[in-house]
């Protein structure tokens, strides 16, 4: 498959066609012995040999669409075996720009690898701190690239980690001397609420009520789980998770500039990305 025919799968929602075309593409392209790397290999040794570049703006060779299907494509077919697969794609195409590292740590975070996802996100505002307090100072846009790692980091990691010292994240948030004081506030905030969250006790289950029937009593019947009728590529949260971002650059990476700021924006230029493909 071409291209061109893994979007077409993809915004179709023919997810699997798409993961295993983008798979296919990537191995053929960049040379991956995925059962290799499968036997030999962790998702620790290949994730620390990832990195970002502040200067690169886009993987050349047309490989980063590509490796937005692949990704998102792993994360709504819930595919853990894949992830080595993809960690050694992004391996060997580092440096990553920060849009698709930012992509890599939220996506790590949303399939459970929280520890790796901290790691990763941290080293990458560490390479951004280096950045923005030398000749770079004052960027306004390196600055609002680090406040949206932070955000990623605060948001799809500290927030769904239970183990999460809540106290020592916001200590580190607020000596932080980057951040805008209204991102600060924000983060601090979210952090207090996951905190008093974890910290109330659960409320005790109700006890269902008996009927009787013929003087008998009689238990209610159970009730099954509802199962999701919707597919999770139309499910906005699922998108939002991974990072729209993904989804745009599966579209076309031309249209990145248009997928950034609030959800409500990101939700839009995807659903202008869809009409031009889909005609």
């Amino acid at each position: 498959m071409n291209i061109d025919e893994l979007q077409d799968a993809f915004v179709a929602g023919r997810l699997q066609e798409a993961l295993d075309g983008s798979r296919a593409w990537l191995t053929s392209h960049l040379h991956l012995n995925p059962q290799l790397i499968a036997e030999s290999s962790s998702l620790d040794l290949l994730a620390a040999d990832i990195d970002v570049d502040i200067a690169t703006s886009i993987i050349a060779d047309g490989i980063e669409p590509v490796i937005a299907i692949y990704m998102q494509s792993i994360f709504e077919l819930n595919m853990v075996n894949e992830i080595l697969t993809l960690a050694d794609v992004l391996r060997i195409t580092t440096p990553l720009p920060c849009e698709v590292g930012v992509m890599w740590g939220a996506f790590l975070a949303a399939m459970g690898e929280l520890n790796q996802a901290d790691k990763f996100l941290n080293r990458v505002l560490d390479k951004l701190r280096i950045v923005i307090h030398g000749p770079n100072q004052g960027n306004n846009d390196l600055i609002a690239l680090y406040e949206k790692v932070y955000e990623t980091l605060v948001t799809k990691v500290y927030l769904v980690d239970t183990k999460c010292n809540v106290r020592a994240c916001q200590r580190q948030l607020d000596v932080d001397d980057i951040l805008r004081e209204t991102t600060k506030a924000f983060l601090i905030a979210s952090l207090e609420l996951h905190y008093e969250a974890c910290s109330r006790p659960p409320a005790p289950a109700p006890v269902p009520k008996t009927r009787t029937i013929g003087g008998m009593p009689r238990q209610p019947t159970a009730r099954k789980a509802p199962t999701a009728s919707a597919p999770m590529l139309s499910n906005t949260s699922t998108q939002i998770m991974i990072g729209a971002v993904a989804f745009g650059a599966v579209c076309a990476v031309k249209y990145r500039s248009q997928i950034q700021a609030s959800a409500y924006e990101v939700l839009q230029a995807i659903g202008e990305i869809k009409g031009m493909l889909l005609g």
